[in-house]
């Protein structure tokens, strides 16, 4: 059984590809065009990015990029633990 997760992410896909390697803490992984493959203890997960027009504040524009997670053999737990990792590798600073 497998479950999915839709987030849309302020970074362009570029910016999401050079932060990876540090999220997935080490688990094997694999990059074909716009989706990422990666080997978990438990399963498997695949992430598809799909790059939007952004979205504009004033004359500011932000990239924005659609990310669908799918879980493969990963309970609920293990989800949660990948997805808290990944957004903590993700975090930009603010003020």
């Amino acid at each position: 059984m497998s479950e999915s997760l839709v987030r849309e992410m302020g970074l362009t896909p570029g910016e999401f590809f050079r932060a990876l390697p540090l999220s997935v803490e080490g688990l094997d992984y694999r990059v074909e065009d716009n989706t990422i493959t990666i080997d978990h203890p438990e399963g498997k997960i695949v992430i598809h990015l799909t790059p939007s027009a952004g979205r504009r504040i004033g004359a500011l524009l932000l990239p924005v990029t659609h990310v669908k997670f799918i879980f493969s053999g990963l309970d609920k737990l293990e989800r949660a633990h990948f997805m808290d990792n990944l957004d903590l590798h993700f975090q930009r600073g603010g003020g």
